[in-house]
């Protein structure tokens, strides 16, 4: 399974459990993995203009992938390097967030390795950005997407 949809899964677990951060209005489209946000402001890649900045929310991407190769070609295996941003306007409510997000991929996805993580001023926003590897099995055709 794709990194990004894991992560997604598990965040939207987290915002999802827990009022305070959930948003109703939105919902989970993961036709054609168009990841779009869902409760709690979950948002890969980045934030445009139109998004909802409501805080608190959460951004990943995909740093890095190493490809699993052999000799009859490329495997569609590969571990693959996502940073997680948890922003928040409180500094302590940031870090708390972000340690339940460490604990929400820890409990849903295996195997992960959690490398790092910094604290982040971002003019008024708190940021705590998380580093963590995956395994994942990318698919190759058209009919694995679907």
């Amino acid at each position: 399974m794709i990194a990004g949809i894991q992560i997604y899964e598990a965040l939207h677990l987290l915002f999802a459990n827990d009022l305070r951060l959930a948003d109703k209005t939105h919902y989970a489209d993961k036709t054609r993995y168009a990841l779009k946000p869902t409760a709690g402001r979950i948002y890969p890649d980045m934030l445009t203009e139109h998004d909802d900045k409501t805080i608190p929310y959460v951004v990943y991407q995909n740093i890095s992938t190493v490809p699993e190769v052999t000799l009859d070609g490329v495997t569609g295996h590969e571990w693959v390097r996502m940073q997680i941003d948890v922003y928040h306007n409180d500094k302590y409510q940031a870090v708390l967030l972000a340690n339940r997000v460490v604990q929400k991929i820890n409990d849903n996805i295996q195997p992960s390795i959690y490398s790092a993580r910094q604290s982040l001023r971002e003019g008024n926003l708190f940021r705590e950005s998380i580093d963590y590897e995956f395994w994942q099995t990318a698919p190759t055709t058209e009919d694995e997407m679907e």
